[in-house]
């Protein structure tokens, strides 16, 4: 007879359990105590460590994967837009519209803040000027990101305040758009952003924020998150732990425009915590832009231009700061996005390891958007995580052949590249340039859209990468990522199996339950 001792807290039966575990792929049932599996299994099996006070859930036949991992996200950011002006998806006009009512509701000389139009989606598809802005909110500065978050477009007002003339300099890694004559149009580009300071929503707000934010994930069966937020994030996060308020888990990454200091700061505060929630990352620099706002590096130009994108670190730096952190024994990712970008990514992360050997680095490339497949074989040779974003393609896909031309549009968005490679493929959604909805990346990864189609994979492998592939980018894969003994009881129950429906379905398949330590933190309808 069963030792109470061993005895199950809580058993979840009778589901189609996709464990992301190659060694038990499926299974019905698994067993949870003190907020880990301990057993999983066919029914049968699990059930035999059911005790007096074991609770029983059944999933009802229902599609049961490991609690998705979104390994590149601003969850801080992401939270804010959930309270600010949402401007994603919007015309011109309708942008426009939804600023003029926002400047009635504000007294003069408010700050409205928004995110997320994009201007690929106009009619004109070209950057909007400030004269347009300074018709329907005359009275308050405007400050409006663009959906990828490395162009801004502001006001006169808020070009006033921030003191921007037409004698003002691009500064080094941005771009001030001047008009012909010389005058700012209102459009600024990567560096030249930090010069327009809205300020700042204080704690209450980004408390409010967050909560909104943590609804969010649990609702589109999001577990765990690898954030890059600003510095005050973790310990917003950690307050509201220690109040019961928080019940994702976060690998916490800070950015290295903070300084050596501070990110060494972080680090052992993180880890002094010993929180099962909220763990250090790595540390996340920029090598080059977007393709959306023309600013990615490539090594030939845009199409019918002479221009190579922006590079917001020169190489010599690039190689400085990578050597300095790797040295230091911190996991690295960089931002690069055009093929001039991950190629010296690429070369950092080589030279580095030539000169200070390091086992299991796993240091990571974000985006890798565009590439040239020369140099591809360095991802496999050294390690190098590529960590992509599949519903990316769903917004870009209206633009990188006119970016790019259609011979090299075919080196991109490399997929089953590297899943060729038996690289660890990990997907995030870059909250909040896309929604957080995987099944945007679940559809787009198994899809394309029916565009290159030869870098498509499979729904099994998709969802191996948004889970235990992602667990590893992050350093978690001890503990989530695959539903086994030992690792906490996160996953996420579904309406239907992903690998059995169409794809128009997969973008309506609904969450039935989000479960995280065995407790269920959301249930929609079943």
């Amino acid at each position: 007879m069963m030792s109470l001792v061993l005895a199950a807290s809580v058993i979840f039966f009778n589901g189609h359990i996709f464990t992301s575990n190659p060694s038990l792929p499926e299974a019905e049932a698994l067993a949870v105590r003190e907020g880990r599996i301990i057993a999983i299994g066919s029914n049968d099996e699990v059930l035999k460590l059911k005790g007096k006070q074991t609770r029983l859930v059944d999933l009802k036949g229902r599609f049961v994967t490991p609690g998705l991992i979104d390994a590149h996200l601003h969850f801080l950011s992401g939270s804010l837009n959930l309270i600010h002006l949402d401007l994603s998806g919007l015309s011109l006009e309708e942008v426009l519209e939804r600023v003029k009512e926002e400047a009635r509701k504000r007294k003069p000389g408010e700050w409205i803040v928004g995110r997320g139009w994009d201007q690929t989606l106009w009619k004109e598809k070209k950057f909007p000027d400030k004269k347009l802005l300074d018709k329907v909110a005359p009275r308050n500065p405007v400050y409006l990101t663009r959906v990828d978050g490395h162009t801004v477009w502001v006001n006169s007002m808020a070009l006033k305040l921030a003191g921007i003339t037409r004698d003002t300099p691009s500064p080094e890694g941005g771009e001030i758009v001047k008009d012909e004559k010389g005058e700012p149009t209102g459009i600024l580009k990567e560096e030249a952003i930090s010069l327009v300071k809205p300020p700042q929503p204080d704690r209450k707000e980004k408390i409010r924020a967050l909560l909104k934010g943590i609804s969010y994930a649990l609702e589109n069966g999001v577990t765990t998150l690898g954030d890059m937020s600003e510095s005050d994030a973790p310990f917003l996060y950690r307050e509201l732990e220690l109040e019961g308020r928080f019940p994702l888990r976060v690998v916490y990454s800070p950015f290295m425009e903070f300084g050596l200091e501070k990110v060494l700061y972080l680090r052992k505060t993180l880890k002094e915590w010993d929180s099962s929630k909220i763990k250090f990352g790595f540390v996340k620099g920029f090598i080059d832009g977007t393709l959306g706002s023309k600013t990615a590096a490539l090594k030939k130009p845009y199409r019918g231009t002479d221009f190579l994108g922006i590079l917001v670190i020169e190489p010599d730096e690039l190689f400085r700061q990578v050597l300095l952190y790797h040295r230091l024994g911190f996991q690295i990712a960089y931002h690069a996005i055009g093929d001039r970008a991950v190629a010296l990514g690429l070369e950092a992360y080589r030279r580095a390891q030539i000169i200070h050997p390091r086992a299991d680095a796993r240091h990571r490339l974000e985006h890798i958007q565009v590439y040239d497949p020369g140099d591809l074989r360095l991802f496999a040779e050294y390690g190098i995580i590529p960590s992509v974003q599949p519903c990316h393609l769903l917004t870009d896909i209206r633009f990188v052949e006119d970016r790019l031309g259609k011979e090299r549009a075919v080196h991109s968005y490399p997929w089953r590249t590297f899943l060729r490679l038996h690289l660890p493929l990990a997907f995030g959604t870059d909250w909040p340039v896309e929604p957080i909805d995987p099944r945007r990346n679940l559809y787009a990864a198994t899809t394309r859209l029916g565009w290159n189609t030869r870098e498509t994979i499979s729904m099994q492998e998709a969802i191996l990468a948004y889970t235990i592939y992602s667990a590893y980018s992050l350093r978690v894969e001890r503990e989530v990522g695959s539903l086994e003994p030992g690792k906490w009881a996160d996953f996420v129950v579904w309406e239907k199996d992903f690998r059995k429906i169409t794809p128009k379905e997969v973008l309506k398949n609904r969450v039935i339950m989000t479960v995280v330590g065995g407790q269920v933190v959301y249930k929609g309808k079943d």
